[in-house]
């Protein structure tokens, strides 16, 4: 799969489970600066990494022992490979967690699996900030202003169907106050058969079909399962992970810092920070550094979770081409070319089949 349609599902599946969000502070690390004074009403507020309290605290030198087991030896090339698990990374950049720490890390993940079983059907609306280090510009204050601004709509029913959608987008988003239009943009479909995007730039629904061991449980296994209903054993196999709430929020909300394993889940994101309600234990923030040094921060206005007045399931039926539109199918390779992967660390960067219109 290239890298816009990995892109485009990571961005989607960081949004359909993210819930509650509020004005939590989130940034990546090594970044571009951030806004360090008072944000407005529109900026997505973040803090540097030399700021105290700050999730991203400096790098500590990482000791010679590593933390999990060792590295898995990487697959063989071929068009199987994305259904594979990829190479470890050894160990996080800051090392091997002290006892204590892992100890408060696994009842945090705990309650997070619990309280995340709970959500049945989920659905609210976000924006998100995107950031550019290239033609990103800056503010007076040195802080780095966001090249895009959008709104749109996550829907997302148990266990396996979402919807992700741009509906709106800021005129000019390095504005203190912002001014949406209506545009048509990204908009994501899974009803756990398959994956159906919709390019406007070329008039395409593209269908990608899901290899039946993905049917079920594709969304909870999508490149960002952290906002998803996953298991706190899922989550350690796949992701290095540390506490890191500032002390005036202990109580309040539980920061996660988080570092990919697989080298899979590294093209799509170097580093995360994930902020949960403690009251909810539900992500409230998301904050994602790309490999290529961008930043996108978002953050979801209060959901309506298990409300039985609203009805979603007619949001993730096979959607209609649009009139002028090509249809673009790709079947999922098949089986018998197509190892099953270990269930933890399987992913919906489907491998492009064969395409037919």
């Amino acid at each position: 799969m290239s890298s816009s349609r990995c892109a485009l599902l990571a961005k989607a599946a960081g949004c359909l489970f993210g819930t509650i969000l509020g004005t939590a502070t989130v940034v990546g690390q090594d970044g571009p600066p951030r806004r360090t004074g008072a944000p407005s009403r529109n900026a997505a507020p973040a803090m540097r990494n030399d700021q105290p309290g700050s999730v991203y605290g400096p790098r500590q030198s990482p000791p010679q022992a590593p933390q999990r087991q060792a590295a898995v030896p990487r697959p063989t090339r071929g068009p199987i490979n994305q259904f594979m698990p990829q190479v470890r990374r050894p160990q996080a950049s800051w090392g091997q967690l002290k006892p204590a720490d892992d100890a408060a890390l696994e009842r945090a993940l705990q309650e997070w699996e619990k309280r995340s079983s709970q959500v049945d059907t989920l659905e609210c609306t976000f924006t998100c900030w995107k950031y550019d280090i290239v033609v990103g510009k800056q503010s007076r204050d040195g802080s780095s202003l966001p090249t895009r601004v959008c709104k749109g709509i996550i829907r997302y029913a148990k266990p396996d169907k979402g919807q992700y959608r741009i509906t709106e987008e800021a005129v000019n988003p390095t504005e203190e106050n912002l001014e949406f239009k209506e545009k048509e943009d990204e908009y994501w479909v899974c009803d756990g058969n398959a994956v159906y995007e919709f390019n406007h730039e070329k008039k395409q629904l593209i269908e990608r079909r899901l290899p039946n061991e993905l049917k079920g449980k594709a969304i909870s296994n999508s490149p960002l399962p952290f906002v998803f209903g996953t298991t706190a054993a899922k989550m350690r196999e796949r992701y290095w992970m540390r506490l890191k709430t500032p002390a005036k929020l202990a109580g309040v909300e539980t920061w996660l810092e988080i570092e990919p394993i697989y080298a899979e889940d590294r093209a799509n994101y170097q580093t995360a920070t994930v902020v949960l309600q403690d009251k909810t234990m539900l992500p409230k923030a998301v904050s994602l550094k790309l490999p290529n040094g961008n930043f996108t921060n978002y953050m979801f206005d209060p959901p309506a979770v298990n409300n039985p007045l609203k009805k979603l399931l007619g949001h993730f039926q096979v959607p209609r081409l649009p009139s002028g539109w090509k249809r673009l199918v790709e079947d999922a390779p098949p089986p018998a070319t197509r190892p099953a992967p270990p269930g933890d660390v399987q992913t919906l960067r489907v491998q492009p089949g064969i395409k037919r219109k």
